[in-house]
């Protein structure tokens, strides 16, 4: 049913003017609903590059995102929802799907990504220091399981006798757990001597192994969940881990105006404390806001991201 639909709206002439048009900032009107995620999804299958979703709020990402992994699939959709903040609460909040997606964009896969406005704002570290601060451990290599430990520890993990929560450690004899940020569960590394025998995910009440994985990926706190400062720059914005060729789709692009002003002028302070590049976003994301048609309220505002950082 979606591939029809998918299909019948790339042969509309008003989509084909989306995708031919010379205009950087084309507008769309009159689209509501899963229509958008459809529309959103053909652009993807089209231009096959990223796009970058804006959506006004946390409800509205997550709507966005549902609608989005039904028409491209999970594994093409990820979520930038940013750090929890005084003005914005997201219960449960482990960073998994944050962590996810800045590891897809800094690896520059073809994907779609979700934002919420706020998380515009959020200030992150480079994605050159994502990539070398995460540890890659497969079946079959060869460790110094103490240089791996010092690692771990010097990125902030802390060692405990069992493992309860991300950022913690525990070593017995040729064991190694590791509950990494970001991770939905623990995973336990066995060593015979030096080589990796077997990856495993396991229950962290139960300390009972589950899954049997080919190999794991472990990622310190890079986006500073655990404590406010941490060793890595966070002068970067999720802006600057798009790539150049990227669409940015703007959903409600007038109420996602007014939110970043409000953001801005509520939690100025803040962010410049944090050393966030506010003038680089605004110059960024504030350009687009001067196309909009002054009558008719635009349901999404697409940008073509041409200049260089």
């Amino acid at each position: 049913m979606i591939g029809k639909l998918k299909k019948r709206i790339e042969a509309l002439p008003a989509f084909k003017a989306i995708l031919e048009s010379p205009n950087p900032h084309p507008i769309v009107t009159g689209v509501s609903g899963s229509l958008v995620s459809i529309i959103i999804g053909s652009l993807f299958t089209s231009n096959q590059g990223q796009i970058l979703v804006i959506a006004s709020d946390l409800p509205e990402a997550e709507r966005l995102r549902d609608d989005l992994q039904q028409v491209l699939g999970e594994e093409r959709v990820h979520t930038f929802f940013g750090k929890p903040t005084d003005h914005v609460s997201q219960p449960h909040h482990t960073g998994l799907a944050d962590i996810q997606a800045l590891l897809s964009l800094s690896k520059k896969s073809v994907s779609v990504i979700v934002a919420t406005a706020t998380a515009m704002l959020c200030p992150l570290p480079r994605s050159q220091e994502v990539l070398a601060h995460a540890l890659s451990l497969n079946r079959g290599d060869k460790i110094n399981l103490s240089a791996i430990v010092k690692r771990l520890l010097e990125a902030g993990f802390e060692q405990k006798e069992l493992v309860a929560t991300q950022g913690e450690i525990a070593v017995r004899g040729g064991l190694l757990d590791v509950f990494s940020y970001g991770s939905h569960a623990p995973i336990r590394v066995e060593l015979s001597g030096d080589d990796i025998e077997s990856i495993r995910e396991f229950d962290a009440t139960s300390q009972r192994s589950s899954q049997l994985l080919s190999g794991a990926l472990i990622i310190p706190d890079i986006l500073g969940l655990a404590a406010a400062e941490d060793s890595l720059r966070h002068d970067w914005s999720l802006l600057d881990y798009v790539q150049l060729s990227a669409l940015v789709a703007l959903h409600e692009p007038e109420l996602i105006n007014r939110i970043l002003e409000e953001a801005i002028e509520g939690d100025s302070t803040s962010i410049a404390a944090k050393g966030m590049r506010i003038a680089a976003i605004i110059i960024k994301i504030y350009p687009l806001f001067p196309f909009l048609p002054r009558l008719l309220p635009p349901s999404m505002l697409f940008h073509r991201i041409s200049v260089p950082r």
